[in-house]
């Protein structure tokens, strides 16, 4: 079982070895309809050896990417195939999705390959009956692609492009779309009618789309819109304790001839193509590096911890902004990584045992107080459960399931998080409290209200990061929020 999903409902022989297009059709379903997470599906088949690494890699670009650009690829089966997704069941449209989405964002293997494989999954999955619409659908998809890669001009909320093929564009990455022959999303026009266009072309929500306009303004909210649906790098941060830039320069070449680096005379991270193995390589194993956005990156800095100090990580798993803690105090802090999850503590643990830091001990928490001294904290850092609005592009499934109802119950929670957390920092010391939302109600007005109902609390700094893409790896930024407080 992977959350909600009973593994064993998949329509394989329990000890069957799964590819990579079958694999990612199980996750989409798993994630549409169980709750669960496309990448911890994977890594739990590939854990039990029913996927290798290459197809597993494969699984995961096509089941992310599916969940990722879901209303867009449902928007053009609509417009190319008078596909209703309602009406088949969920095995089906899962293949639906899989198939159409190798078609419309993959170029690697041949148009009738893609379509045959859909209607073998189909006739496996004790579904035949099925075979001909799905084989109909998908070949309605093929007939309807003009171009398959083309250049059209980047365009945003102050420069809208007037060229009539945007109404058949799906925007593939940031230069190339795939042209079709049939109208898929409205015509581009300045004011409402070009946000109209940015929502159908991404899949976000119209209010939404406004409402972030009128928050943020309308570049941002159109940066973010085209953002939650890119494909995001890898970004890798270097260790100073166990490598240098010019060594760490080398190692993601050799992972990555297209690495990019925030300076390659002196790096401390790198910006690897999508997919990179990283997690494979001999750097990563010996501790020498560790996967962080720079967004998330960012928070840790703000701690700036120092030798000697007592810090805790609050909700710390997997680990992290516990290992940035640990670095930036160049391992002679005293770090506390707390989670409510013994379990995801392993992770953490896992990450620590790694890198080779020494000094975290990791101890599982309960709200509202876990066992700490009070006040005896010279920092802490409170990243809390989010919305994951700033992520939506490393995160989909979390776009699924947001609402109004969830939006209010994670600002009580993590409200409730930072009135304990803030309990056991020292007088003159630090809270950072961070996430990966772009939602006012989970930053700027949460620490307001704090600042407001806890006595002796100012607010030092803060900082929003609009999610964010571009021509190069090096461009991409998560969205987040970070803000530190000081107790007098």
């Amino acid at each position: 079982r992977v959350g909600n999903f009973d593994m064993s409902r998949r329509p394989h022989a329990p000890d069957a070895v799964l590819d990579g297009r079958t694999a990612a059709a199980l996750a989409i379903q798993a994630a549409l309809y169980d709750d669960a997470f496309v990448a911890d599906c994977i890594r739990a088949w590939r854990r039990e050896g029913r996927i290798d690494p290459r197809e597993a890699n494969l699984a995961t670009e096509i089941g992310l990417g599916v969940i990722r650009r879901l209303p867009i690829i449902e928007r053009v089966l609509r417009a190319a195939a008078r596909y209703e997704p309602h009406r088949v069941r969920p095995e089906i449209r899962t293949i639906l999705l899989v198939g159409a989405y190798q078609l419309l964002y993959l170029d690697r293997i041949p148009d009738y390959a893609i379509v045959s494989e859909a209607v073998r999954s189909v006739r496996e999955s004790r579904l035949s009956r099925a075979a001909g619409m799905v084989n109909a659908v998908l070949r309605n998809l093929v007939r309807a692609l003009e171009t398959r890669r083309c250049t059209l001009p980047v365009q945003d909320a102050e420069s809208v492009c007037a060229d009539p093929r945007l109404t058949r564009a799906v925007r593939l990455n940031w230069n190339d779309y795939c042209v079709l022959t049939v109208d898929a999303f409205p015509a581009p026009q300045p004011g409402d009618a070009y946000l109209r266009y940015v929502a159908a072309a991404t899949g976000e929500h119209f209010e939404r789309l406004r409402a972030l306009a009128a928050i943020h303004g309308a570049s941002v909210a159109t940066q973010t819109a085209w953002t939650a649906q890119a494909t995001p790098p890898v970004v890798v941060q270097r260790n100073p304790l166990r490598v240098d830039a010019a060594a760490f320069v080398a190692a993601m070449r050799a992972i990555d001839a297209d690495a990019e680096f925030d300076d390659e005379a002196a790096a401390t991270c790198a910006f690897l193509s999508p997919g990179s193995s990283i997690l494979d390589s001999a750097c990563f194993l010996e501790g020498q590096c560790w996967v962080q956005d720079t967004t998330a990156r960012l928070a840790c800095r703000h701690v700036a911890a120092k030798a000697g100090e007592r810090i805790a990580d609050w909700c710390a798993a997997p680990g992290g902004k516990t290992v940035a803690l640990c670095i930036d105090a160049a391992d002679k802090a005293a770090l506390l990584a707390l989670d409510v999850s013994e379990q995801r503590l392993l992770r953490v643990a896992d990450n620590i045992a790694r890198m080779q830091l020494r000094g975290v001990e990791c101890r599982p928490h309960g709200l509202p107080v876990p066992k700490l001294d009070a006040r005896g904290l010279d920092a802490t850092l409170v990243d809390v459960p989010c919305s994951n609005t700033g992520v939506f592009a490393r995160r989909p499934e979390a776009r699924l399931h947001l609402n109004a109802k969830t939006l209010e119950s994670l600002v009580t929670l993590q409200r409730e998080i930072l009135t304990a957390a803030a309990k056991h920092v020292r007088p003159g010391g630090r809270l950072v409290y961070s996430t990966c939302s772009i939602e006012p109600q989970e930053n700027a007005e949460q620490i307001a209200h704090f600042a407001t109902s806890n006595f002796g609390w100012t607010v030092e700094t803060s900082e929003f990061t609009a999610p964010r893409w571009g021509p190069r790896k090096a461009d991409w930024r998560d969205g987040g929020f970070v803000a530190r407080l000081r107790y007098k």
